[in-house]
């Protein structure tokens, strides 16, 4: 549910003040972190251990 949602049923006195307000506040960070897992994965950001490189660093000076 988003916020849009949760407004209209609010306005059509399905929900209750109280009960909109909490799923507002407690229930979307956790719609926040749905998307972005959701984003991650579709943009190719999904990587784990096995695709990691070991990064070295040259500090030969000449």
């Amino acid at each position: 549910m988003d916020g849009p949602a949760i407004g209209a049923l609010y306005w059509t006195g399905t929900i209750a003040l109280v009960l909109a307000g909490y799923s507002l506040v407690l229930l979307f960070p956790l719609y926040l972190v749905a998307a972005a897992v959701v984003l991650s994965v579709w943009l190719g950001y999904d990587t784990d251990a096995t695709d990691l490189r070991p990064v070295y660093r040259n500090d030969r000076r000449s």
